[in-house]
């Protein structure tokens, strides 16, 4: 409240995964909120935040233990997604948009108007237009591509990681990403 008075305006936006295992604070929290929850299959997330540790630990230490984040990161997705499986049902339908990476790829424009239609924010031609621009000029592929490999870096595989998750994909039409 105190941001949104001294700064304006009066629409935020906040973005964190660990929001995932918090909806029923924020919902109590933000009681008036549009909830736009992202979904994408975990083990492309976690080969993600692990392939992103490895990077800094190499900027960082002089010695490097792949081992070491593979269980921390594993349970910490666990633990988020769970929370979110068990959670979800506390925020309002009519206020929540579940977004799949796997539907955002191939039509982000129909997502962008369900979005703002739950918001109450009309999403005119002027607005869809800087929202393309900003994606094309934020490409992830525009300055090159970060090679994943969980077997070559961590020795393990995606179905090893997926295996755990089972509850998040019966819960979500969560398509698998990574084979």
């Amino acid at each position: 409240q105190v941001l949104t008075f001294l700064k304006g305006p009066n629409r935020w936006v906040i973005k964190c995964p660990q929001h995932m295992e918090q909806l029923p604070v924020l919902q109590k929290t933000f009681p008036d909120a549009t909830y736009v929850i992202t979904h994408r299959d975990p083990v492309g997330s976690i080969r993600s935040t692990l392939s992103m540790w490895l990077y800094a630990a190499r900027i960082l230490r002089t010695r490097i233990d792949p081992e070491e984040p593979k269980g921390y990161w594993i349970d910490r997705y666990k633990t988020l997604l769970s929370r979110c499986v068990h959670d979800h049902s506390c925020l309002p339908p009519e206020q929540t948009v579940d977004v799949y990476f796997h539907q955002w790829i191939k039509d982000p424009d129909a997502i962008l108007g369900e979005i703002y239609r739950k918001a109450g924010i009309p999403l005119d031609a002027d607005t869809l237009a800087t929202l393309h621009k900003y994606h094309a000029d934020n490409d992830p592929g525009v300055k090159g591509r970060v090679v994943f490999n969980l077997e070559r870096d961590f020795d393990m595989t995606a179905e090893e990681i997926r295996q755990d998750f089972q509850f998040y994909f019966d819960r979500f039409p969560v398509e698998r990403e990574v084979r």
